[in-house]
């Protein structure tokens, strides 16, 4: 019982000490923002649709897109990937 009552002492005699920092917010709804060439715009703008702002309409809609991506994936995992692991770079 004594242990828990002085914890509880120190936390209050810590809690007169500790400073708080102030927060400053910003405001970037009148920054005109680039949806074409910042993906970072493009995923804080809420009014395009989710799968927009993720990246997985082009996927879903363009077929082309989806091989060409597996295709870059597949190589990277053979190539890259795999000269890494050799090497044991991890």
């Amino acid at each position: 019982m004594m242990g828990k009552l002085a914890g509880v002492a120190a936390l209050f005699a810590g809690a007169g000490s500790a400073a708080a920092a102030p927060i400053s917010l910003i405001d970037d709804k009148d920054k005109k923002m680039d949806y074409k060439e910042n993906i970072a715009d493009l995923a804080r703008n809420v009014d395009v649709d989710n799968k927009i702002r993720n990246g997985t309409k082009a996927a879903a809609e363009d077929k082309d897109f989806t091989i060409k991506r597996v295709q870059e994936g597949k190589k990277r995992l053979e190539g890259d990937v795999k000269t890494f692991v050799d090497k044991q770079f991890w």
